[in-house]
């Protein structure tokens, strides 16, 4: 055998010799000491899986005739034997030449083989070869690790901080199609202080790690705002400012934003580069409407008018609003897609009945990304019985706080006045109730608050300065033709004014909070208005009389465009 050069050694540490031929173990021990390598010996194939087991082995030079255990044999055990998919290159030395033996040395693991004799410069190259691919394998593995932990954190994200905070709600279903081991799909349920449910459906542009950076920042804007009370639009352009300032260029979240209304008889649609939401009609089979994508994705440009982009629809216990994540791209490929969700009413379950035909067309060669398919059956436990607003209300009325009225050491006024065109664009009730806990605890108090806030600005912009009569909304279709008269109202609304005015008094046992709200309108026939409330009637929108059932005191002022509503409560 000829000399070696043993000034190029290489990274590889550890070498294991396998060789029933002491004389040829000798010979390549010393070639792989002066290459750098740690070097054991094993004169079997058997002893050579025991060493492999023992010890830390970078590569191994295998001979393939030996008793006990051949070289192939024991190649098999030791690939087997690769922890975590380790990469340890096998190189065969053999004096066999036929492309049988050669093609049972590569089918047993080998990565490379010489031909015996051999000379050592040839296999200190296949050596170095080697070593270049384990350290590239190293790298990739290395690579991927991080990938892994990424992935991993990115799905503990999802998982514990933003789908189980979803609040749970049995009657909407949803189905995960996940094409990959991570899914990077958002869907947000939550509810608003009047009860209202919000749904939040969609998926970010990207994979892994990267995903949480959308997906956090939408979730906590998205619950948050929601808990406050915002307007729908006003949450999806908070949501958008957030992800354009966040995301890169090329990263943007596609979504399908839905709020139904807490008396189940409007849903407000928002579509942003999603396919159509359905509005299906479960009794007939039938699709009934469908609202195509209105709007660009959120994060993709700086500013978005999403208000613009509404769909309100109206809703009966008939429905099912059926929406999925899907790219429109892939969506436009499902076979028959409105066939199958009329058979799915047909059959009780349109999502088994999607998930079936999706299945089929996968096994038959059809390829989708990750997706999720959302179904919202519009039922009467869709929206549960508010027993906070029940309970204030019960209190008031058995333990009212009658008294002559005190002297207050502390007093905050606070008037916010909408005017001509912000009256179709501003909701003052999240911002009044953000700035009356600043001055004050009123957690425990917030939706009612809300309430009735919310209702005397209704009443006030709706009745007072639109004119619109509350007869309308007694039925599903006037009710949709009051919001759409609503709308074309404020549409071409110049001017007119609410103003809300706050003074809010304080001693040491005793919060008081006067609001007053007035409205430019002309006002209207008092005798109409019924103050009275019942339970069975409650939670049904019944405007001044859900008023007054939270509230102390509440007063009309002639001729109707003026109402000062007094709340109180006792310090917790």
């Amino acid at each position: 055998m000829a000399s070696v050069d043993s000034t190029n050694t290489i990274s590889t540490h550890t070498a294991l010799v396998v060789d029933d031929e002491l004389a040829n173990r000798k010979v390549l021990a010393k070639f792989l000491g002066k290459l750098g390598f740690k070097v054991f010996e094993a004169d079997n194939g058997a002893a050579a899986v025991e060493v492999f087991q023992s010890e830390e082995i970078d590569i191994i030079l295998m001979d393939v005739m030996m008793p006990v255990m051949n070289g192939i044999e024991a190649t098999i055990k030791i690939k087997e034997l690769c922890v975590n998919n380790n990469f340890v290159p096998i190189i065969f030395l053999t004096a066999l030449t036929s492309e049988e033996e050669m093609e049972k040395c590569i089918d047993a693991g080998g990565d490379d083989f010489i031909s015996k004799p051999f000379k050592l410069n040839v296999l200190k190259s296949k050596i170095h070869s080697l070593d270049r691919i384990r350290s590239f394998y190293l790298q990739a593995k290395e690579a991927n690790r991080k990938i892994e932990l990424g992935n991993n954190i990115a799905k503990s994200v999802f998982s514990e901080a933003i789908f189980k905070k979803n609040i749970d709600v049995d009657e909407i279903k949803h189905w995960v199609h996940a094409k990959d081991s991570f899914n990077n799909q958002i869907y947000l349920i939550s509810r608003s202080p009047s009860n209202a449910i919000n749904i939040l459906l969609g998926h970010i542009n990207a994979e892994g790690l990267a995903t949480a950076v959308g997906a956090l920042p939408t979730s906590e804007v998205f619950r948050a705002m929601t808990h406050k009370g915002f307007a729908p639009n006003e949450i999806l352009a908070a949501i958008n400012t957030k992800l354009n300032a966040l995301l890169p260029t090329d990263m943007n979240l596609s979504a399908i934003f839905i709020s139904i209304d807490s008396e189940l008889q409007k849903a407000s649609i928002y579509n942003c580069n999603l396919p159509d939401v359905l509005i299906i009609d479960r009794d007939k089979h039938e699709i009934t409407n469908r609202i195509p994508s209105l709007n660009y994705a959120l994060g993709s440009q700086e500013k978005f008018f999403f208000e613009e982009s509404k769909a309100q629809v109206g809703v009966s216990e008939s429905n099912i609003l059926l929406f999925n994540s899907n790219s429109i791209a892939q969506h436009e490929k499902l076979y028959n897609y409105d066939e199958l969700c009329a058979k799915g009413c047909e059959h009780g379950n349109i999502l088994n009945h999607l998930k079936e035909s999706y299945v089929s067309q996968v096994e038959s060669g059809s390829e989708f990304n990750n997706f999720t398919v959302v179904a919202v059956p519009i039922v009467k436990n869709l929206i549960p019985v508010n027993n906070e607003l029940k309970q204030d209300i019960k209190t008031k009325a058995t333990n009212p706080l009658n008294y002559q009225k005190p002297a207050f050491d502390n007093q905050v006024n606070f008037e916010l006045s909408i005017k001509g065109k912000k009256l179709e664009s501003v909701d003052p009730v999240p911002q009044i109730l953000n700035y009356l806990q600043s001055v004050a605890d009123i957690t425990a108090h917030q939706e009612s608050l809300f309430t009735v806030l919310t209702e005397l600005y209704v009443n006030a912009l709706d009745h007072g300065v639109l004119g619109l009569e509350s007869s309308l909304k007694k039925s599903a279709d006037g009710f949709m033709k009051y919001f759409e008269l609503k709308k074309e109202k404020l549409n071409t609304l110049t001017d007119g004014q609410v103003t809300i005015s706050l003074a809010l008094e304080t001693n040491d046992s005793i919060n008081q909070l006067a609001i007053i709200v007035t409205d430019s309108g002309k006002g209207f026939d008092m005798s109409k208005i019924n103050l009275e409330i019942d339970e069975s009637s409650l939670f049904c929108g019944r405007g001044m009389a859900l008023i007054n059932g939270l509230c102390d005191s509440i007063k009309i002022i002639p001729p109707g465009n003026q109402v000062i509503a007094t709340y109180r409560w006792n310090f917790e």
